[in-house]
């Protein structure tokens, strides 16, 4: 296992490696006095971040929906919060959070499996 200094300077490499800049924006929903549903103004943070362009092939797709999707890897800081169904903007540009994905092991980076809006 690697040691807590090890993980901090690597940790501090990849922080290098994010040169973009995204807000997380998680929507919030509540219940008012009479029961119904609610929109609440959505919880926002920003974040370096870098964003690749995922390439799925037909067996990597979960269903008939995926198709014509364009998904992408967005790569961001190990304390990072972000959670499926979250929202990206980066370049004004919006991305909705398919797959959080959370590696316990060596802890260095956060990385989610996002789909830009409208594709």
């Amino acid at each position: 296992m690697f040691s807590d200094r090890l993980k901090a300077r690597v940790r501090q490499r990849v922080a290098q490696n994010l040169t973009m800049s995204c807000t997380i924006e998680r929507p919030q929903s509540g219940i008012d006095d009479y029961g119904a549903g609610v929109d609440l103004p959505s919880v926002t943070s920003t974040s370096d971040c870098f964003l690749t362009r995922l390439t799925r092939t037909a067996s990597d797709m979960i269903n008939a929906a995926d198709q014509g999707r364009v998904f992408y890897t967005l790569h961001l800081p190990w304390e990072t919060d972000i959670e499926d169904g979250d929202e990206v903007v980066i370049d004004g540009e919006r991305y909705r959070v398919e797959q959080a994905i959370r590696y316990q092991g060596v802890q260095v980076m956060r990385q989610a499996v996002v789909v830009l809006q409208g594709s």
